[in-house]
C-alpha cells in the first residue's frame, strides 16, 4: 500500500466515521482496558488511528506499525487529537513482538489478514490476547467484487488486494474456532451506497476508454482532504457540515436487515473470546 500523509476522498473519511461509529459501540458493550492493534493498517490514508476511539474512553492502546515513518506520521496525529499519552508504538513487520503473553484485553487488527500468513498470525495474536480478538476483512459479497475481478483479467494488472480466500465471514471463523476461539459477533461496517472500488477513474479507463474523459481528475480534487492536525472524526462542532453529511450517508449502514446490507458492505468483522479467559486487565483492578 502506498505511504500517504492525509486522509484523502469521501470512501476514506467514511470508512473512519463507520469504523469508529461501530468501536464506540463495542466499548460500551466489552469490558476492555488495554488493546494491541497490528500488525500494519490495512486502512487506505493515514497509518495509526484506527484505534483512537479506544483511547477517547481511557482505554491503553498499543500500535504495531512497519516504519519509522508511519509512526512519525501517527504520532502527529495521536498528539492533534490530545490522545498521545494514551498509546504506545512499536515498529515492526514481522508478526513476532517482543511483549509477554496475555498483555491486552482485546488484539485486533484492520484488513491484514488478506495480506499475512494466518498460520503465524493467529497464533501471535491469541498469545497477545487475555480475551478477545477482533478480525477485519473485505466483504467479498460486496456488489463490485466481481467487477474488481474483471477488471484485473481483462488488464492483466496484479490483484492487489491480498487472499479472497478469507474475504468471507466462514473462512475467518474457521480459523478463529481453529484456536480454539468462540465467536461473540459478526458485523458489517463501511456501508456505503457506492462501490468498494479504490480507483474508479482508472477502471473506467481501462474497461470504457471513451469515458475516460468525462471522469473526475482525482489527483486535482481538493474535497475531503485531512491532514494529521485537522482530523474531522471527532470534531462536530468546527466540521458540522461534514457530521452531517455523515449522518445522512449511514443510512444503509443503520439498516437491521443483513440481507439488504450484505451487497453494500465493504468490511466484515469477526469477534471472538477465548473460552475460558485470564483474570482481565478489569477484574485485576477491581481487586486491588
Amino acid at each position: 500500500m502506498p505511504q500517504q500523509t492525509l486522509d484523502t476522498g469521501l470512501g476514506t473519511t467514511y470508512e473512519r466515521f463507520a469504523l469508529y461509529a461501530w468501536l464506540d459501540q463495542v466499548i460500551g458493550k466489552y469490558p476492555v482496558t488495554s488493546v494491541l492493534e497490528g500488525p500494519g493498517d490495512g486502512m487506505t490514508g493515514i497509518p495509526g488511528l484506527n484505534s483512537l476511539p479506544f483511547a477517547r474512553h481511557d482505554v491503553d492502546v498499543t500500535v504495531v506499525l512497519d516504519s519509522e515513518w508511519a509512526i512519525d506520521l501517527a504520532r502527529r496525529a495521536w498528539d492533534s487529537q490530545d490522545q498521545l499519552d494514551q498509546v504506545e508504538f512499536h515498529c515492526s513487520s514481522d508478526h513476532q513482538l517482543p511483549i509477554r503473553e496475555q498483555t491486552f484485553d482485546l488484539v485486533w487488527n484492520f484488513n491484514r489478514l488478506p495480506f499475512l500468513d494466518a498460520a503465524q498470525l493467529l497464533p501471535e495474536m491469541v498469545r497477545l490476547s487475555n480475551r478477545y480478538i477482533l478480525l477485519f476483512v473485505p466483504n467479498q459479497y460486496n456488489y463490485a467484487f466481481p467487477i474488481r475481478q474483471i477488471h484485473h483479467k481483462l488488464t492483466g494488472k496484479p490483484w492487489v488486494y491480498g487472499d479472497t480466500n478469507v474475504m468471507k465471514y466462514q473462512p475467518v471463523i474457521d480459523l478463529l474456532q481453529a484456536h480454539n476461539l468462540r465467536v461473540l459477533e459478526t458485523v458489517m461496517v463501511d456501508v456505503p451506497w457506492w462501490p468498494d472500488i479504490i480507483d474508479v477513474t482508472e477502471l473506467v479507463g481501462d474497461l470504457v476508454p471513451f469515458m475516460a474523459r468525462f471522469m473526475p481528475d482525482r489527483k486535482e480534487s481538493t474535497a475531503y482532504r485531512w491532514e494529521p492536525e485537522a482530523l474531522p472524526y471527532f470534531d462536530r462542532q468546527n466540521f458540522a457540515d461534514l457530521h452531517q453529511q455523515m449522518d445522512k450517508l449511514f443510512f444503509i449502514e443503520r439498516l437491521r436487515q443483513d440481507w439488504i446490507r450484505r451487497p453494500f458492505a465493504h468490511h466484515l468483522g469477526i469477534l471472538a473470546e477465548k473460552p475460558e479467559p485470564a483474570q482481565s486487565n478489569v477484574d485485576r483492578q477491581a481487586k486491588e
